[in-house]
């Protein structure tokens, strides 16, 4: 790419008027999609249409090209059936004046032996929206080898865009080559997605919607949203050529050797590149903030350039999950908005930038899109950094925050990237395309896949329960919104609690994504079931390390120190033991970057130990505002040294890379503390009375949730207080609340404590059981007032509680005392 291209500047800047020659910056193919100077032949010599009749000995190329010429010649049918081999529809978009009637045709290609050129479409479908009554969206109609064919505006937005006044235009775009209503044909065509994208001369990225108010027709991007499109390429220019001023000389000879020195950046929740990475002596690590660019995150929301930035990463073709494949697998892209145009690789590069240099503003700003750009930029040879190696449930965690129109395509619309183990290009998919089953069977189907080829339970991180009900999706607002649409995309059967639902994100997961970085609870502890796979019980060994005892609060974008103001335990939390074990508990063991830091590292403890000692003095700086706040003015009170402690720890230290990993690890969690001392980090749905247990094949500990048994009587009046020890209620079964990160079980020491001695021993965490009874004791049975507004998984908390109180469950001295007992041996957990 030329200078001119490289140097384009804002344009929202003075200079703009004088230099708006040289923008927006363009291509590298093209200067825009109708370019008049471009003078290929699209069609080849080979014929669009070769004579039907055989000879005796007709190659398997002349059969080819009969049946593509019966396809081409057949116009009494909009669509014939494509339900095997590699080919494909093309679409011929007539030329035409932008506003002019969109006329096309249909031209059926051989993957294999292609006799044309045609660029793919990358674009947003449109969806129901909150409040519809119908999942009808509207349409607008084509015409299409002399038939009307309805699409949606923002499709035919991108075909008037694309359009040339001189020549016919060959683009593939899926909602129209594919036959919507044939599910066979959806399920094979899908399969054939990698091939059609890496076969397209381009892809075109469309982040155009038709404005609202157009009309039916919406002929025009308004000249409002050409100048936000304008503005926002302009700002990418900015931060693109900003960032590559800082660099050293032998890096600005071009792109490339550019992009991989911020290959390293700081992780964010389910969008990051394995760690190993990290340590690459190759890989320089991010480099400071430019100042050319006005980091400010305080100004950030008003200044015109970041607004702009924000402008673009918030189109909805970010979060589209179908995206991801379409712009990995390209040749090259290109992306328009309205009638700008720029090259994907800017805006890819861009956001690595965003990602690793103004994380704080992205945050502040809300630009998620940064992120996902981020990922997919990553993915793609475009990036010119080493492949990642991901297996395919990987990539699924990864992409769980993306959107689909079907929530089946969460899985479909992945299977054209490779993985680990999955292949398009050799057709051995991980899962093939079947449209006939439901989301429920998909999930199930996909869990059973996993858990018996991999022999590990790793899949059960990605299970996501939140108060208001399993991963079926339970919440009233759920409720609500699906009764409104009357849509039937959406689960009615119930699923097992151990099996995902891949369409309902509420966090991040606690595993890391690198398989070179990862937890070992089960360590030397292989998967053992007691039954097959393939029932809706999942049967399997473990150990029980103890039960729920005390829940603290629900936690969003701040960490809960409320156990540095408990009256009892309030002792040791403050100690720098106490300090250090619940640094590390909320940032689950993870550095900055996401990568695990060892217990047993003096050098890694000890820095998550300052980074927690000044998060907690900017806190009580600032008087951060929200639910979470706390006095920390009357613990300083109560412990007269600590701010001393900590005044002196966090020296030199920097509170955004403890904020930063808190923001990704605990939100929607809550911290807990078992009878037998353990503190932990589990999801918001945590209760007291939960169990804590290492699952055999697990990486992670785990909550599950007892399901009691009573016996059936006769006296409507006897309650549980009445029966004898042994008819006291027995666990029927369990269901899985999530996993957890409970500091001292990560490696393998449940296993070793069972297997280590003749004599099984009993598990007792940190914390001193003296200062845990008494805490426990006036928590658990001391009445909260029930909360009727406000969050609605402490709403649910709160109830659940009271029922508990009224009933009169209460916890006494003795039932502390044995459940602090537990004794290390294996049993069996019945999951349903």
């Amino acid at each position: 790419m030329d200078g001119s291209h490289f140097a384009a500047i804002y344009y929202g800047s003075p200079a703009w008027a004088k230099k708006k020659s040289i923008w927006p910056p363009l291509s590298r193919h093209d200067a825009f999609t109708d370019r008049e100077d471009d003078s290929r032949d699209v069609l080849t010599k080979v014929p669009s249409t070769i004579p039907s009749k055989l000879g005796a000995r007709s190659s398997p190329e002349t059969a080819r090209g009969s049946t593509l010429g019966q396809y081409g010649t057949k116009t009494d049918l909009l669509y014939h059936a494509l339900h095997r081999g590699s080919i494909v529809r093309v679409l011929e978009i007539k030329a035409g004046s932008f506003s002019s009637p969109i006329i096309c045709k249909f031209h059926y290609a051989d993957l294999d032996a292609l006799h044309l050129e045609y660029d793919a479409l990358s674009y947003v479908w449109s969806k129901p929206t909150f409040g519809s009554q119908t999942k009808d969206v509207r349409t607008v109609t084509v015409q299409c080898n002399g038939h009307e064919l309805k699409i949606s505006p923002n499709l035919e937005q991108a075909i008037r865009h694309v359009r040339s006044t001189s020549r016919s235009t060959f683009l593939w775009a899926d909602a129209m080559c594919i036959n919507q209503d044939d599910s066979t044909e959806r399920e094979h065509q899908v399969s054939l997605m990698a091939y059609i994208y890496r076969r397209a001369r381009r892809t075109i990225i469309w982040l155009g919607d038709a404005p609202v108010g157009s009309g039916s027709r919406g002929f025009m991007i308004s000249e409002s949203e050409d100048v936000e499109a304008q503005r926002a390429f302009g700002a990418i220019c900015d931060v693109v050529n900003h960032w590559k001023s800082l660099k050293t000389t032998e890096a600005q000879g071009g792109f490339e050797a550019a992009s991989y020195r911020i290959a390293n950046a700081v992780d964010n929740e389910d969008s990051r590149e394995p760690s190993r990475l990290e340590n690459d002596p190759s890989n320089p690590k991010p480099e400071p903030s430019d100042p050319g660019i006005d980091a400010d995150v305080a100004s950030a929301p008003t200044s015109p350039l970041w607004k702009s930035v924000a402008s673009l990463f918030s189109r909805p073709w970010f979060w589209r999950i179908w995206v991801i494949q379409e712009v990995v697998l390209a040749q090259s892209a290109v992306v328009k908005w309205g009638h700008a145009e720029m090259d994907w690789r800017w805006i890819g590069l861009a956001s690595a930038i965003l990602r690793t240099n103004y994380s704080s503003i992205c945050e502040v700003m809300k630009m998620g899109g940064v992120y996902n750009a981020y990922f997919m930029f990553r993915l793609s040879p475009m990036s010119d950094l080493p492949p990642l190696t991901l297996s395919f449930i990987q990539l699924l965690r990864l992409t769980r925050q993306f959107e689909v129109t079907d929530v089946r395509d969460r899985i479909y619309g992945l299977l054209g990237i490779r993985t680990t183990d999955n292949d398009p290009e050799a057709g051995l998919l991980f899962l093939r395309p079947d449209y006939s089953i439901s989301e429920c069977e998909l999930w199930k189907r996909l869990a059973t896949k996993v858990i018996g080829e991999s022999q590990n339970l790793s899949l059960l991180s990605s299970v996501q329960y939140t108060t208001e009900g399993f991963e079926a999706g339970n919440s009233a607002s759920e409720r609500l919104f699906r009764s409104m649409l009357s849509d039937d995309r959406y689960p009615t059967e119930p699923l097992p609690s151990w099996v995902p639902h891949w369409d309902l994100v509420y966090r991040s997961t606690l595993a890391p994504w690198d398989h070179d970085d990862r937890f070992a609870a089960a360590k030397d502890f292989p998967l053992h079931l007691g039954s097959p796979m393939g029932s809706d019980n999942l049967l399997v060994e473990g150990i029980k390390i103890g039960v729920v005892g005390r829940c603290c609060g629900y936690m969003w974008h701040q960490a809960d120190t409320a156990l540095l103001e408990s009256k009892a335990m309030g002792d040791f939390f403050t100690s720098d033991d106490g300090l250090r074990l619940l640094a590390r508990t909320l940032t689950a063991g993870r550095n900055a970057y996401g990568s695990l830091t060892a217990a047993d590292s003096g050098r890694d403890s000890e820095s998550c130990l300052a980074d927690f000692a000044a998060y907690i003095l900017d806190c009580d700086r600032n008087e951060r505002e929200g639910r979470e706040k706390r006095p920390y003015q009357k613990v300083f009170e109560r412990h007269p040294q600590l701010k001393k402690r900590l005044e002196k720890l966090a020296e030199g230290r920097d509170m955004s890379r403890f904020y930063n990993s808190v923001v990704s690890i605990c939100k929607r969690r809550r911290l807990f503390i078992t009878l037998n001392g353990y503190l932990g980090l589990g999801s918001d749905s945590v209760i007291e009375g939960d169990v804590v247990c290492v699952l055999s094949g697990a990486d992670l500990p785990f909550v599950l949730r007892p399901v009691l048994r009573r016996r059936e009587t006769n006296n409507d009046d006897k309650n549980t207080e009445q029966l004898r020890p042994d008819e006291l209620p027995q666990i029927d079964h369990y269901v899985l609340v999530g996993e957890c990160y409970v500091e001292g079980l990560m490696n393998g020491e449940a296993v070793a404590a069972v297997t280590g001695g003749s004599d099984p021993s009993e598990f007792s965490g940190p914390v001193p059981f003296q200062l845990l009874e008494e805490d426990i004791l006036s928590a658990a049975n001391e009445p909260e007032e029930v909360i009727t507004q406000g969050l609605m998984a402490e709403i649910k908390r709160t109830k659940m509680k009271q029922a508990r109180l009224d009933a009169g469950d209460l916890f006494t001295p003795a039932m502390v005392e044995a459940a602090r007992r537990t004794r290390a041996e294996k049993q069996w957990f019945n999951i349903h």
